[in-house]
């Protein structure tokens, strides 16, 4: 399949002064807020016709999950392949500035139910695929979970959970009351609002002391628990976003160019399950010195699942 490259490096372009950030102590696990209303962001998209600097302003604030969903929170929300899903039209942020954009599709349900699973990932060899030996459990054990003797660990619970489809994640995250971040949403968390060096701890490409990138020719280790590096967190308290695993975020395209305010992503072609949809960050798999742990957003297929991606919600301020 041949997929179109999005890489975002982060620019100038705030509004105000950055505020104190606070965490969320009714959520779970606990969110930071990001004080977003009237701030801006602006990034450039490396594109098949060359960079393209876009500007997302925001009018409201949000919360942004502190970590990645992992196997036991996804795995208390799965019931053995039969999850609730959102109704048809569900408005995935209800009283939120996306209450409109952002509505579940029946059509999806296929794709973020039982069936999903049984897909191998086709850029990677067959003991990296998402099927797993033949005695996995469909469904409760993602390939985090099922290198756990490699891992030498006997509890996978606090692993990332990997794949799962983009409707996998968005209906997961609308069972808690949250939903998917946006592209513009990640990159504000990712970069501090664009005050941060090139990475949380400065601007030397990361080692394993870091991040969970590939620093070692082995991953660094990988799979491990979410927050493993403390060193891999902003100043809010989010962890992961330079390595770990890629992040599905909301939209489903990214033009060459854009000047918008809350941005969402295209329209087009919205109840299609095979779409393709935006991921962000680094993972365990990539190189230290690539573009994409400074910041990457790419397509892949939305009713897929990857060995390597997983995902962590947000939510509006109301």
């Amino acid at each position: 399949m041949q997929r179109t490259w999005w890489v975002m490096a982060v620019a100038a372009g705030l509004v105000g002064c950055f505020p104190d950030y606070e965490l969320e102590p009714d959520a779970q696990p606990y969110m930071s807020r990001m004080r977003t209303a009237g701030r801006t962001v602006q990034f450039d998209l490396l594109t098949d016709a060359g960079n393209r600097r876009s500007s997302v302003s925001f009018s409201y604030d949000f919360d942004i999950d502190q970590y990645e969903v992992t196997v036991a929170r996804f795995n208390s929300w799965w019931q053995n392949g039969n999850p609730a899903l959102p109704a048809d039209l569900a408005s995935l942020d209800a009283g939120g500035v996306y209450e409109e954009q952002m509505r579940w599709r029946s059509g999806w349900n296929t794709a973020a139910a039982t069936g999903a699973f049984v897909w191998a990932n086709p850029d990677v060899d067959t003991e990296q695929t998402c099927t797993g030996p033949s005695n996995t459990p469909l469904g409760v054990a993602p390939w985090t979970t099922w290198k756990m003797a490699e891992a030498g660990v006997t509890d996978a619970g606090d692993f990332p959970m990997t794949c799962v489809t983009w409707m996998q994640a968005a209906a997961f995250c609308a069972a808690e009351g949250k939903r998917l971040p946006t592209a513009a949403e990640w990159t504000f968390a990712r970069t501090e609002g664009g005050d941060a060096p090139a990475f949380p701890w400065g601007n030397q490409p990361p080692n394993c002391d870091d991040a969970i990138v590939n620093a070692d020719n082995d991953g660094c280790g990988f799979p491990t628990a979410v927050s493993t590096t403390d060193r891999d967190r902003t100043k809010a308290g989010v962890d992961d976003l330079v390595g770990s695993v890629f992040e599905w975020l909301w939209e489903a395209s990214w033009p060459d160019a854009i000047t918008e305010e809350d941005w969402t992503g295209s329209s087009t072609d919205v109840d299609s399950p095979d779409r393709e949809h935006l991921r962000a960050g680094g993972a365990f798999i990539s190189d230290p010195t690539e573009a994409r742990v400074g910041g990457v957003v790419e397509k892949y297929g939305a009713n897929q699942q990857y060995y390597d991606a997983g995902f962590r919600c947000a939510r509006s301020v109301k």
